[in-house]
């Protein structure tokens, strides 16, 4: 029997690294810590922790050395797009570690019991204008660390993908069978093709 990997977020060095950034950072922007800083979720991506204050519910995030960047990332949006983005109340690039503001309640917990996904239909629109504003800042994103997966560089990174058959596990549990492996090895030109064809419409 294997056993599973501790993952850093439950590592008790770890975790007081994080609990004394928090409080120092809350200090400095003048809130005040309220009981016992909890963590609910901890995956091998990431982890938050919720953290109640005397300015409401405050949440820490921290990302996989694989996506450090989404704190670098969640800073640029939140100075370009404010209203879309949570409210950042500080921010470690070097770790990739963030502290913000209750956004509100989860949307999938809203509609969750209903099923009714109109509620979404605002926020995916939202979203779209939120992806074409920043198709001038492209330049900027990229210098952040974020992978370039434009359409340019999809085959590419098709052809990557094929290559890494240990990964792609396969004809072994929950992996891609052999004749699923055979077929998108015959679909790469066609999806050279389809890049190619959208690459000429101008999509940043």
């Amino acid at each position: 029997m294997t056993t599973q990997p501790q993952l850093l977020w439950h590592n008790p060095a770890w975790q007081q690294q994080a609990h004394d950034w928090i409080r120092s950072e809350a200090k400095q922007n003048a809130i005040q810590l309220k009981g016992e800083i909890e963590q609910p979720h901890a995956y091998a991506w990431s982890t938050v922790m919720r953290v109640p204050s005397d300015a409401g519910t405050l949440f820490f995030k921290a990302t996989a050395a694989e996506t450090i960047y989404e704190s670098a990332l969640t800073q640029l949006l939140a100075n370009l797009q404010p209203d879309c983005m949570p409210d950042l109340v500080a921010v470690d690039t070097i770790r990739g570690w963030m502290l913000m503001r209750d956004s509100g309640e989860q949307l999938r917990a809203s509609i969750r019991p209903t099923q009714d996904v109109t509620p979404w239909k605002p926020v995916i629109t939202r979203f779209a204008e939120l992806q074409i504003g920043l198709a001038d800042h492209i330049s900027e994103i990229l210098a952040l660390g974020i992978p370039d997966h434009r359409l340019t560089a999809l085959p590419a990174l098709y052809t990557k993908l094929l290559a890494d058959e240990a990964g792609l596990m396969i004809d072994q549990e929950k992996g891609l069978t052999a004749a699923e492996f055979d077929k998108l090895q015959k679909l790469t030109s066609r999806f050279e093709r389809i890049c190619t064809d959208l690459a000429a419409y101008g999509i940043p």
